[in-house]
């Protein structure tokens, strides 16, 4: 998400979270999401940033799952 501050991509994140929590799949199915959420630094490869969002999504889960984490 481009130009969009850090605080509002976790908004963002957990509202998808919440939208798809909230849906009924095929034959009454719900599912839970975890979300890693990174913000890009001037310095970012797409390797680094591409892997704190993987930590943060792996900490979502490890905390619970159903979750939105920062990285």
């Amino acid at each position: 998400m481009p130009d969009t501050p850090a605080a509002e991509a976790l908004e963002l994140a957990d509202k998808l979270r919440r939208s798809l929590g909230e849906h009924d799949f095929a034959d009454g199915l719900r599912c839970t999401v975890s979300i890693g959420v990174a913000e890009m630094r001037r310095e970012d490869t797409v390797d680094n940033i591409i892997h704190r969002a993987d930590t943060a999504l792996y900490s979502a889960k490890n905390a619970g799952k159903n979750r939105v984490m920062m990285g």
